[in-house]
This record gives C-alpha cells, structure tokens and sequence, in this order.
C-alpha cells in the first residue's frame, strides 16, 4: 500500500470520531491525492469540540486519516506547546515514510525528524515565506527575523526535497533548487459553473473581494481607495468575503468612512461564492504579497474584470493595465475610477481573463504536472 503523509498549517475540528473544518481541506479535496496514493494522512492542529458549527464540513474518510498534532492558536501557544509538538512530530515521523510538506510549523517540525531518519519527502511552495511571515506580523522586527530564519530554512528544505512544487515561476525563482521542480495551482478550472454575463450597473458600482482578513491582505488599502471614490462622487459598495483577525478593524474603518461594506464571512459552499462573485461588477485584490491567488483565477474564470497588486505571482496572469503599486489606496481608487465610466472596457477584460484562464490552467495539464511531481516521493 502506497501512502503519502501531507502537514500543513491549517486547524481542524474533532467531534466523536470524525473531523471537520470550516473551510478549506474538507474529504473532497483530499479525494484527488486517491487518485495515485491508496492512503492519505494529514497531519494538522485538531481541537476536539463539543458540537458541531455552522459551515462545518467532514474532512476525514475513506482512505483519509488525520493524525493530530496539540491545538495552538498564536506564537505564544505555540511556545507553550512546543514540547508536545516535537513528541508527537517524532512518533509521525517514526511510523511513516513518504512525505509532502507545506509551509508552516508543523512541516518545520516534521522536517528536523525526517532529515535526522533520512526519509523521503516532496515540498510545496505557496509564495514568498519572507514577506508572508513579516506581512502577518505587521512588520515588527521580531517578525522580520523570524521571517529572515523561516525563508532560509525553506531553501534548505527545498535543496534536500525529492522535487518541489511552485504556484508561480515568481515563486519557483525564488525557491527553486537543483531538485526537480513543477508549477502548477490547485484552481480547478473544472468547477466553475457560472459565468458573468452582465457588464452594466445601476447607481452602485458593486466591488468585492476574497480572501483573508489579514493585514497582508491589504483590505484596508481598498477601503481607503473606497473612501476617495466616494469624495469624488462614485457611488461604490464592497462585498467582503472571508473572514480573519483584522475584520472588527475593517468594520470600524468602514464605518468610520461611510462606506458601505458588507462582511459575509467565510463562504464553503462554492456555488455561493461563484454568485457572488458572477454578482459583482469588479474584482479587486489588494494584497501585499501573494503567491498564486486562487481567489483570482476565480474571479478572473467567472468573467469579472480584476484589479489586483503587483504582488507574487499576480503579473503572470493579469496584464499591465489591471495591476496597481501594493499598498497603494490611490492606484487602486484612479483604475477602479476608470473601469466605472466604460462597460464596454470592464466586459473586454472580463472576457479576455475568462480565455486567459481557459488556455493557462487546463485541468489536464496541471493534472499531469501534479501527478509527475507526486510520483517523485516514490522514487
């Protein structure tokens, strides 16, 4: 039996013998991983709870097993259960072979025993670990170190790796080794189901956004933006969707600034939140530092026209004319100004990310690069 041992950083729940998540990684995800591996287990934070919540989806199953790693929330937990992690780290490592790390504390952890046993393991890249660290952070030098340490034990991992995986060619230059390498995304161009068919508006000109609610994410920029386009007379909404620790922040600017912004929290059914999104008039992301966003590509595969940052991996798929500064309010208020007084511009672009999407992220073809790059820990 062929099994593959996937850490990532995400947090899962444990109700009776069963565990679930709240938004990303439910079973279906881990479904396609069936495909080549006859076992999957995830090694993850899980904290039992009593009951189940709202938007709570099984992620285990047939064929897919979480071993639990101590719960922690913060640096701070973390510390405090740094003894327990290293015990539990060891005893994974110690009863399982194969091994494809992501980005986050429990692969670092994971990783000091597989090296110590010699193991085999595949890596995957999700964007600049440096700037991702230091923008969640907020920029302190305490988090600027940690993200100096936390890049270089990255490249480490990527030189001893079986291969590597990359959402971006930004990011594969930046990590790339002399192991094998592939690029490719998890967007999967097969789901979507819906398609922007509208480019006109009434009196409110309807923005929204995807993503996390976090600092690097630069929402407060597009607030800020927002506020100018309303000095100016533009009638403009924002639908926020996504949900993180800066949302009582944003609330309060928003307010502050009268803006009408509507927080519809994380969303895990994915035909709502392609509604949405066909629902909207621009997509913007304003983030500081990306990899690949799949929140894009989305937006883009449905037909909105986008504005997004310069940031990552960004560049590769929007052109020139849809990108603005990162952390910059007013780039972001002058081209969302501009794509207001011409449908005929926003339906160009919408139409031409749909063609862009189709012809860059084929199912097939980022199946097969996914499928080579996981047959390399077998090797």
């Amino acid at each position: 039996m062929t099994e593959l041992t996937v850490s990532l950083e995400h947090r899962f729940y444990r109700y009776e013998e069963r565990v679930y998540t709240k938004l990303a990684f439910s079973y279906v995800y881990w479904e396609q991983y069936l495909s080549y591996f006859d076992r999957v287990n995830v090694v993850a934070r899980v904290m039992s709870v009593p009951a189940l919540e709202e938007g709570m989806v099984a992620a285990d199953g047939e064929s897919v097993r979480f071993l639990d790693m101590p719960y922690y929330v913060g640096p701070r937990e973390f510390l405090l259960k740094l003894p327990a992690l290293f015990i539990r780290a060891y005893t994974i490592v110690k009863s399982n072979s194969h091994f494809l790390l992501r980005s986050g504390n429990i692969s670092n952890l994971l990783f000091i025993y597989i090296m110590l046993l010699r193991l085999p393991y595949i890596r995957e890249f999700p964007g600049d670990i440096r700037k991702g660290v230091a923008g969640y952070s907020g920029g302190t030098f305490v988090g600027r170190v940690l993200a100096s340490v936390l890049d270089r034990f990255a490249r480490f991992q990527a030189r001893y790796s079986k291969a590597n995986s990359f959402v971006s060619e930004s990011t594969r230059m930046l990590y790339e080794s002399s192991r094998p390498s592939y690029v490719f995304s998890s967007f999967d161009l097969s789901e979507v189901s819906q398609a922007k068919c509208s480019y006109g508006f009434n009196e409110t000109l309807k923005l929204v956004a995807l993503g996390r609610l976090e600092k690097e994410k630069g929402h407060a920029d597009l607030l800020r933006a927002i506020g100018d386009l309303i000095d100016k007379g533009l009638d403009v909404s924002l639908l926020l969707i996504g949900d993180g620790s800066e949302r009582m922040e944003l609330a309060r600017l928003a307010a502050a600034n009268n803006i009408d912004c509507q927080f519809v929290g994380a969303v895990t059914d994915r035909k709502k939140m392609y509604s949405l999104l066909v629902h909207s008039d621009i997509f913007v992301l304003p983030s500081h530092t990306e990899g690949m966003p799949r929140a894009l590509l989305e937006a883009m595969a449905v037909g909105l026209p986008c504005i997004a940052t310069a940031v990552g991996g960004v560049p590769e798929v929007l052109p020139a004319d849809c990108l603005v500064p990162q952390q910059s309010s007013e780039g972001i208020s002058s081209l969302v100004m501009k794509l207001s007084k011409d449908e005929n511009l926003r339906e160009n672009l919408g139409r031409r990310n749909v063609e862009l999407v189709r012809e860059m992220f084929d199912p097939s073809m980022s199946r097969a690069r996914q499928i080579e790059f996981w047959g390399r820990v077998c090797e």
